[in-house]
């Protein structure tokens, strides 16, 4: 029996968006024809509410500018097929003079993505970018709901000082996280793991998981309540001066399934034990880390098995085909066995 991999996907479109395309995008030599090669002219060939569909690629896609609501969907950063292949595309979303690209999402991709405002008293609203692996760059200006969440070791930074209003980071693996948003920015970080130190300001901060690192790099106008910090120096957060907040675990081991050496990978089992501490104490009566809160982590894998935290696009995909008559007879029947998976 021989094994096919296939990079084909599944949509079910409803009728709330029958009208829009799906635009695929392969830059592989194997691409059939058809499709486009180069992401920036699908980009600018597609109307707004289109998809973006990236196939797995050892070549990256480059970047791309994007003024118009689309919806980028990618292989995965670690896809669990035999030929892992990823999407990696650097994506630059704009509200400027030649477009605005509100309700644009970003999902399966390795990269850089970029959010840009340059128009005055204008926001750039609803971006989603999830099950992604790699930076988020804000720039100055205005941003509205932005949300963040599933993310595998995600890094921020902000320039700027931009206004971020109604903007949500959840559910997500971060290192390397400098964000300073200006005085009157309403942003929640909430149910996330930080595996670095954070320089922030004018930020909120609940039920998230401090692991082998100090919160704070530099901090000043935030709000910590109900997060926990282990196997760092100091292991507290400093709540002296502009900081607030209060029910902090500090040096508390929070248990987990499997991780015990102050390193996260692929392998570990973030799950909480039974007997964790911080098990269902988070605000809203769910554990702290990303098992908790508004988008519990969608496990890639079972435990230990190395995909346990590598995401794929949210939509239904065919993985794998597998022939099961290895010749067939003229007018004969080719007998084949497709698996694949849904939403999850």
């Amino acid at each position: 029996m021989k094994t096919y991999y296939l990079i084909l996907t599944a949509f079910i479109l409803s009728a709330s968006n029958a009208f829009a395309a799906i635009i695929v995008v392969d830059n592989n030599v194997t691409a059939p024809a058809g499709v486009y090669t180069d992401l920036q002219v699908a980009v600018t060939a597609a109307a707004a509410g289109d998809t973006i569909l990236l196939t797995g690629s050892s070549t990256s896609y480059g970047s791309c500018n994007v003024y118009k609501q689309l919806h980028f969907k990618g292989a995965g950063y670690d896809p669990d097929k035999q030929n892992a292949l990823h999407s990696i595309a650097n994506i630059i979303i704009y509200n400027a003079g030649l477009g605005n690209a509100d309700s644009t999402s970003i999902e399966g991709l390795y990269g850089t993505f970029n959010l840009q405002n340059s128009v005055t008293n204008s926001s750039l609203s609803h971006i989603l970018i999830t099950r992604c692996q790699g930076n988020l760059v804000i720039n100055s200006g205005n941003y509205n709901n932005i949300q963040v969440y599933n993310n595998w070791s995600l890094a921020i930074q902000t320039y700027y000082t931009p206004n971020l209003y109604n903007c949500i980071f959840s559910n997500n693996i971060f290192q390397n996280v400098d964000i300073h948003p200006s005085s009157t920015s309403t942003v929640l970080f909430t149910n996330n793991m930080f595996i670095s130190s954070v320089g922030s300001s004018h930020t909120i901060f609940t039920n998230n998981i401090w692991y082998g690192y100090d919160p704070q790099s530099s901090s000043n106008y935030n709000t910590y309540n109900y997060n926990l910090v282990f196997g760092a120096t100091n292991n507290q957060f400093t709540l002296t001066g502009t900081n607030t907040g209060g029910n902090n675990f500090e040096g508390v081991n929070p248990l987990f399934v499997n991780e015990t050496n102050l390193y996260i990978d692929d392998t570990d089992d973030l799950n909480l034990l039974a007997t964790s501490p911080v098990k269902n104490a988070g605000t809203d009566g769910t554990d702290l880390g990303i098992y908790g809160g508004p988008h519990p982590w969608p496990e890639g894998g079972i435990s230990g098995s190395g995909f346990m935290y590598a995401q794929e696009a949210n939509i239904p995909q065919v993985n794998q085909m597998d022939i099961q008559n290895a010749s067939v007879p003229l007018n004969g029947t080719l007998n084949v066995e497709i698996k694949g998976i849904t939403n999850h």
